[in-house]
């Protein structure tokens, strides 16, 4: 896996790792006594989780106590040489070459932090929500699939990427959950370095473009994908959306469709290749649920102008749910911050949950 460099989270770890306490605040067993009152949840923490965490925070402290100390090491340096002025001329320089060694140091730690969280508790949390799932940092390609429906954006498979693949097996359905990055290629201009500005005639001669045109990646947009595919095939295609993001996907197929129900249809719009297949299918359970996913997913919560949104697809025997800029629920808060993994825990469970009960108010068993 190649590393990642976020230049903002570095820097966020670097100036406010010097002040954050390297003392941990992190009580396990006081947070499954105040927190946890499911039973079955509370056992699984003590029979499987506890030492993971425990893992985890220790790692958080241990890398911050580096970061702390080298931190501290740099400003006292600079300190001395300014001082002492053993150096005169390029101090200014001196000192952004070790802030950038800083830089790097803490992504290089909290990118392993990350990876150490992933692999030492994530992959034994997911299994509270049955034995059959499966999460995989790495997981495989899906576009393909996702281009068959027809709410998220136009975008190349072959730049776009992915992480966090969870998979199993519920109400015999088989079900998918990923990270997904949206990329597409656009055309822009650059200047040609071949081309001699001092030798402009000679270049034209000799047929020499003063600019090139480069393909450029540009991010669409990213978010939570939830794929079903269901053991019956829907007799039609319909889209749902939230009322901000209402275009019709194509006018052609879909129509408009009212639900009966006034909170969805403030909320959510519907197209549909049949009123009648939504109406028979889609019931009152089902409606109900899916009111559920922004209270569920934070997306009413959040600061107006960030442009999330949900989509959902039912067509053939699929359905594919999309929450574009989606609250991260794969990845642990940064080094400088004290860990909260219970309550990081039950926010995925009840995430996840919201999907399983419209799965099962389709495909009731």
């Amino acid at each position: 896996m190649r590393l990642k460099f976020n230049l903002v989270e570095s820097i966020k770890i670097v100036i406010f790792g010097i002040f954050a306490s390297i003392r941990s605040k992190f009580s396990i067993d006081d947070f499954i006594a105040k927190e946890l009152s499911e039973i079955s949840f509370r056992d699984y923490y003590n029979l499987y989780l506890k030492k993971s965490i425990s893992q985890v925070e220790k790692l958080r402290i241990y890398n911050l106590k580096i970061i702390k100390f080298s931190t501290i090491l740099m400003i006292f340096l600079l300190i001395y040489i300014h001082y002492f002025q053993k150096i005169t001329n390029n101090f200014w320089i001196f000192s952004l070459v070790l802030f950038g060694i800083l830089i790097f140091l803490a992504n290089h730690l909290n990118q392993g932090f990350t990876k150490f969280y992933q692999k030492f508790f994530l992959e034994n949390f997911f299994q509270y929500l049955g034995d059959s799932f499966v999460y995989k940092k790495e997981g495989g390609n899906l576009f393909k699939r996702y281009q068959e429906f027809f709410i998220l954006p136009n975008f190349n498979s072959l730049i776009s990427n992915s992480s966090d693949l969870i998979t199993t097996k519920i109400n015999d359905c088989e079900f998918s959950a990923q990270k997904v990055f949206l990329y597409d290629k656009n055309i822009v201009l650059k200047k040609n370095p071949k081309f001699n500005k001092a030798k402009k005639e000679e270049m034209h001669k000799k047929d020499i473009a003063e600019f090139v045109e480069k393909d450029k990646e540009i991010k669409i947009a990213e978010g939570l994908v939830f794929l079903v595919d269901f053991p019956k095939n829907f007799s039609a295609k319909t889209v749902i959306k939230q009322v901000k993001s209402s275009n019709n996907p194509d006018s052609k197929i879909f129509e408009k469709v009212v639900s009966d129900n006034a909170e969805f249809d403030k909320n959510f719009i519907i197209f549909s290749n049949s009123g009648v297949e939504f109406n028979n299918l889609f019931t009152d359970e089902f409606i109900e649920s899916f009111i559920s996913l922004p209270t569920e997913f934070y997306i009413d919560k959040k600061i107006i102008g960030k442009n999330d949104k949900i989509s959902a697809c039912f067509k053939d025997n699929s359905m594919l749910i999309f929450f574009e800029n989606s609250s991260p629920i794969f990845e642990p808060s940064l080094i400088f911050q004290q860990l909260n993994l219970i309550t990081q825990s039950k926010k995925i469970i009840h995430q996840f949950n919201a999907i399983f009960r419209i799965i099962k108010t389709i495909n009731p068993q």
